[in-house]
């Protein structure tokens, strides 16, 4: 049918293409001012803790003005993403402020760490970040260095998404035991060995991060023998904490880390960084430099192969006419009324019969 001419009031585009439009154009003017003119804040700072070597490295080159590599602009989604993790850290802490037995303390605490060396001015720098809150209670003496972090949740094939399965994960691991009688709450001894069990490199950042802080010599004068991840679940508002104990270890790998990463921009040679990550693992597979450090080596290719195989539909009319007939029927069937119920019964009985998961009209 031809749909009828309708008059749509106000602008002639959606009101939220308007501002894809100038998230999109503020990033492609981000990277014309990096690629013009270098960086005006340092890439070494506590939140990139947990990137590679070699990708420090190369920010670090177009920080300093030595070069420039071909990348895609951030796209919206991904700005409002970031953005959105300010806003739920506010509403997390507000909500905290609430509870009789805390006393939030210590939002924006500045902090430095350690200082970073070069011959290079522009890459001599103080690595300095700031704190989202401490938990403390004076009636019961203790005191918890906390991180905000929101947590996107995502399909899992075996259970009833990915916030469960990691929780199914920790169970069966034993650099991690659930603390007694809690809901959804964590604690790590040993934080190297609980980090290489997860082999997880975008959560073992936020840990390479908080770790910093909390050995802070701030931190460390004021007493706090613990720090703790509180994980905001983005679809449905679940809470998750993973305390540990600090490890001086992981600080000083962290600060090697910067300093390699340092000497190779200071030299002009990201070669000399390492490439912590290999093709195949999804660091390298969706980093910004790739194309360069990896040259002809399709990385997200090679990280798509690690993946198990994808179970492809079976045609419907390859299981015969009466069932193709039927589940064009049950398509055509828009409530859960007895005779769906009834047909889907039918239909679930020949695909299991046929080890068949995954059906196509």
């Amino acid at each position: 049918p031809v749909k009828p001419a309708v008059v749509i009031p106000g602008c002639p585009v959606g009101y939220t293409d308007l501002l894809r439009d100038h998230l999109f154009e503020k990033s492609k003017r981000e990277m014309a001012e990096l690629k013009e003119n270098g960086g005006k804040k340092n890439p070494l700072r506590p939140s990139s803790a947990g990137k590679c070597e070699r990708e420090l490295a190369y920010e670090l080159m177009e920080f300093s003005g030595q070069a420039f590599y071909d990348k895609e602009p951030l796209d919206p989604e991904t700005q409002l993403i970031f953005g959105l993790g300010h806003s739920i850290e506010s509403h997390l802490l507000y909500q905290f402020k609430q509870v009789e037995l805390v006393r939030v303390a210590y939002q924006q605490q500045s902090l430095l760490f350690f200082k970073i060396d070069s011959t290079n001015p522009k890459l001599s720098t103080y690595i300095e970040g700031s704190t989202d809150a401490a938990f403390m209670s004076e009636e019961h003496g203790w005191k918890v260095l906390i991180d905000v972090k929101s947590k996107k949740v995502k399909h899992s094939n075996h259970f009833k998404d990915s916030w469960d399965e990691l929780a199914e994960k920790f169970n069966n691991m034993t650099s991690i035991i659930r603390i007694p009688d809690s809901h959804d709450a964590w604690y790590v001894e040993n934080l190297p060995g609980f980090l290489k069990d997860l082999n997880d490199p975008f959560m073992a950042a936020n840990f390479y991060q908080l770790n910093l802080y909390v050995l802070s010599d701030f931190f460390k004068a004021k007493g706090f023998d613990h720090a703790a991840l509180l994980y905001y679940d983005k679809n449905s508002s679940r809470l998750r904490e993973i305390r540990f104990k600090p490890s001086q270890e992981v600080f000083d790998m962290v600060e090697n880390r910067f300093k390699n990463a340092t000497k190779a921009a200071e030299v002009g040679d990201v070669t000399l960084a390492k490439q912590e990550f290999t093709p195949g693992n999804i660091k390298c597979a969706f980093c910004s430099y790739k194309k360069d450090c990896w040259k002809d080596l399709d990385t997200m290719k090679a990280f798509f192969k690690t993946l198990p195989n994808k179970a492809w539909p079976k045609k419907a009319e390859e299981l015969g006419s009466e069932f193709a007939n039927s589940l064009s029927d049950f398509h055509a069937l828009t409530d859960m009324s007895n005779a769906k119920a009834a047909l889907e019964e039918e239909l679930m009985k020949v695909m299991y019969a046929n080890k068949i998961y995954k059906v196509q009209l």
